[in-house]
């Protein structure tokens, strides 16, 4: 990976999320600075995609100039939402107690005259001053102390605590340039809010994750990954990836079970893609795309933190909690050292070991950073969305302001593509989340309890959502396949870790959460720890564990986690609340001590795991070179859009690198997204062997090529000298032996000068240049 890949990269990733920022500042949604920044690239990536996703499914392929074209449209849109909006910054939501605040709410004139400003004092949230009904905005006419109304640019927040004072110098020249005048208001915000603690923090983490994902792939001399904690995800999207540019697999098809639509939420990996189109390797474009995406997950938990959590040092250590908190597994490292004595060697080469500890210690929830963000990506959109739509919700229902529920359900119907384990926990949080936020005094009677709740705002967020998202799901699942498939399956967490005896499920989650299961029930017990509305909207995601423990979802169990991530990052919140209200708390230095222990207890496992990921220096490959040139010559000298029979191994080149579909993949590829193999087993068998009905498989099932390799021989009894005499091969290259069966692959192995068997004579043979080769 080299710096014009990451600067590439940018290309896209840049006016795609200046879109989305640009959008939530138009919008006047309460938010502060950093959650338009935070939460709005993520949702600019999501929108763009989803944009450009409709259009390549219309034109039926990943076009450059189409990309091109989008990212100039999306510069274009950002600039109109800056020049066109109210050049006046939103008040702050986060005020502090007994400060009065003036902010100006200056627009542009459509005349001549000079901007006119409207005044407005907010008086402190004091019972006094407000009869228990919020903060009272009176209108204010009188000259300001020290400037006039007129001195002031437009959008420029007056007064703001006493310390915005003069911050802006020599500012009138700003006036009416709504860019420049929102900058210099977001860098005094920067300049009055951010602290040291988060950048420090959350720096060294960066800092981390970036020399981690510039080393994850590479490619010379063989296509190799950093961790063997890749080795069955990232085929997958090296895959999908190579399948959208260079098969052009629009509408998007299964590539690894021909004939059904592909029922996955692939959005992250489609934005991959469009980086692949500016020439960066899909490898380089998923490794920059989960770092940029990893760090903007980051910036949205901790810009919900904040806004949830008030103190600054808590909102840190909840996200800390969430990104490196996990579960006792690190006493599994400490045995290791106890063996070796050697705690360098211990940490420079076993200090985590993924995977294997499921299997020694019944470790059967992965760490947050493993699985979600390393292995996969959909939760690289997953959280910024679920975050976003919460906090929307959130202030539509302190303001009970209905505007904020439908901009909260256009942005829930951007997730069937983006993440589908959000799409499914949202309807287990929303109910709880309704019922806990009335937005008026709760009546004496049943009509009473009606007219608490905003009822027309939460019916109007579920038919726009389900507008959007209903056409999405049925584009995924097609005609039936689902990847839904719902039992009652209490303990089944238990049971995806066989090679260890059975244990009680309490110790199961005492070994796997720790001390979490503690500090959450404490942290709603505890007066101050959270606000009223935070231990609302915290408690609403709660019954996601309990249901997530009894019920499964999907074919694969296991996917039963995803939902329990969600549970476990509000978890984290309100952990870190307990630990911040017990630190303020303690009058001695004993408990501090305790809760400074309890803390590294639960981050220990996430630090090990980031030095397993920096010490790191093994690789494992997943293409030799030889594969590498087979998908080479596959992507350039086979159709486009042409499908393989090939055996059923997940690194097969055909679809990783070639980007050719195949007729069926890797069986963990395959059932966990509801589809039915058995059929397509079957057909694979008797297409290899060369059976009697090997002809009617080939004609049924559309295979245009037969990929045969030692390994198919071995493995389904392939008959490669059977294909030899009946059909023309079209790539040889070291074990690899390409046939050519379908008439059109046999056309375009005719017009490359590919000798065709006396037998294939007899068969139709389409025009050589009715087909598409090397797209």
């Amino acid at each position: 990976m080299t710096i014009v890949d990451v600067l590439l990269s940018l290309v896209v990733l840049i006016p795609m999320g200046a879109v989305g920022v640009a959008a939530l500042w138009r919008a006047r949604l309460g938010l502060d600075p950093l959650e338009w920044f935070a939460y709005g690239v993520p949702l600019g990536w999501v929108t763009c995609s989803l944009v450009l996703l409709g259009a390549t499914t219309l034109i039926g392929q990943l076009s450059l100039a189409v990309v091109i074209a989008a990212l100039f449209l999306a510069l274009s849109v950002t600039f109109a939402l800056w020049s066109s909006a109210p050049v006046s910054a939103p008040r702050p939501s986060r005020i502090g107690r007994g400060d009065p605040v003036v902010v100006a709410d200056a627009y542009r004139s459509p005349s001549a005259d000079p901007v006119l400003a409207q005044m407005t004092v907010v008086a402190p949230r004091t019972e006094a001053t407000t009869g228990g009904t919020g903060a009272l905005a009176l209108p204010f006419t009188a000259d300001l102390p020290e400037r006039s109304a007129q001195q002031f640019p437009a959008g420029i927040r007056l007064g703001e605590r006493r310390r915005r004072k003069g911050l802006l110098g020599q500012a009138d020249d700003l006036t009416g340039s709504s860019i420049g005048a929102w900058a210099i208001n977001a860098v005094g915000h920067v300049r009055d809010h951010i602290s040291p603690l988060p950048v420090i923090v959350f720096g060294v983490l960066l800092l981390v994750w970036a020399q981690f994902w510039s080393n994850a792939v590479w490619y010379e001399p063989n296509l190799s990954l950093s961790t063997t904690h890749f080795f069955a995800d990232w085929p997958l999207h090296l895959g999908d990836v190579a399948s959208m540019v260079y098969g052009n697999n629009f509408p998007m098809q299964a590539p690894r079970f021909a004939g059904e639509p592909y029922g996955y939420h692939y959005l992250a990996t489609f934005t991959a893609a469009l980086i692949t189109r500016f020439g960066v390797l899909p490898g380089y474009a998923l490794a920059i795309h989960s770092l940029f995406g990893m760090i903007f997950c980051l910036l949205v938990l901790y810009a919900f933190a904040r806004r949830l959590l008030r103190r600054t040092s808590v909102a840190v250590l909840g996200t800390l909690l969430f990104f490196l908190g996990g579960s006792f597994a690190w006493l599994l490292t400490v045995q290791k050292f106890n063996a070796t004595g050697d705690l360098w060697q211990t940490l420079r080469y076993d200090a985590w070991d993924f995977g294997g500890y499921d299997r020694d210690g019944l470790f059967a929830w992965n760490q947050v950073i493993s699985y979600p963000f390393l292995a996969q990506r959909a939760f690289l959109y997953g959280i910024p969305l679920f975050l976003l739509i919460l906090t929307l919700l959130l202030v539509g229902l302190r303001r009970d302001n209905q505007r904020l529920f439908i901009v909260a359900a256009l942005v829930t119907g951007t997730l069937p593509f983006a993440n589908g384990s959000v799409t499914l926990a949202l309807p287990m949080i929303l109910p709880f989340l309704a019922l806990l936020f009335p937005v008026r005094p709760l009546g004496r009677t049943p009509l009473g309890w009606v007219r608490a709740y905003p009822i027309n705002s939460w019916l109007t967020y579920g038919l726009i959502a389900l507008a959007l998202a209903l056409p999405q799901v049925y584009l995924q699942q097609g005609s039936g396949v689902s990847g839904l498939d719902i039992q009652w399956a209490p303990g089944w967490n238990l049971r995806t870790t066989t090679d260890v005896g059975n244990e009680p499920w309490w110790w199961y989650a005492v070994k796997n959460f720790g001390f979490l299961l503690v500090l959450i029930p404490l942290g709603f017990l505890l007066r101050n720890a959270l606000t009223s509305s935070a231990r609302r909207l915290l408690l609403a995601v709660m019954p996601l564990f309990l249901i997530a423990q009894l019920i499964t979802f999907q074919p694969l169990q296991g996917d039963n986690a995803k939902l329990v991530l969600l549970w476990y990052l509000a978890g984290a919140l309100v952990a870190a609340a307990t630990i911040g209200e017990l630190w303020r708390r303690a009058r001695s230095a004993f408990p501090k001590v305790v809760l400074a222990s309890l803390t590294t207890s639960l981050l220990l496992t996430g630090i090990l795991i980031h030095v397993e990921l920096i010490a790191q220096d093994g690789r494992g490959g997943i293409a030799q070179s030889e594969e590498l040139v087979v998908g080479e010559r596959v992507r350039n000298e086979t159709m486009s859009d042409g499908l393989f029979a090939v055996g059923q191994w997940h690194t097969n080149p055909v679809l990783m690198i070639g980007g050719r579909s195949i007729l069926i993949g890797w069986g963990l590829h395959v059932w966990p997204h509801g589809y039915d193999a058995t059929d397509h087993e079957a057909a694979l068998r008797e297409i290899m062997r060369y059976g009697p009905g090997a002809e009617d498989a080939i004609a049924r099932y559309g295979v245009d090529y037969v990929a045969i390799t030692p390994a198919e021989v071995e493995d389904y009894d392939a008959n490669p000298d059977a294909y030899l005499v009946n059909y023309p091969l079209a790539i040889s290259e070291g074990q690899f032996l390409i046939f050519a069966v379908s008439p059109e692959a046999i056309a375009v192995a005719q017009a490359d000068g590919v000798a065709v068997p006396g037998n294939t004579a007899a068969r139709p043979v389409a025009p050589a240049d009715s087909t598409g080769v090397g797209q």
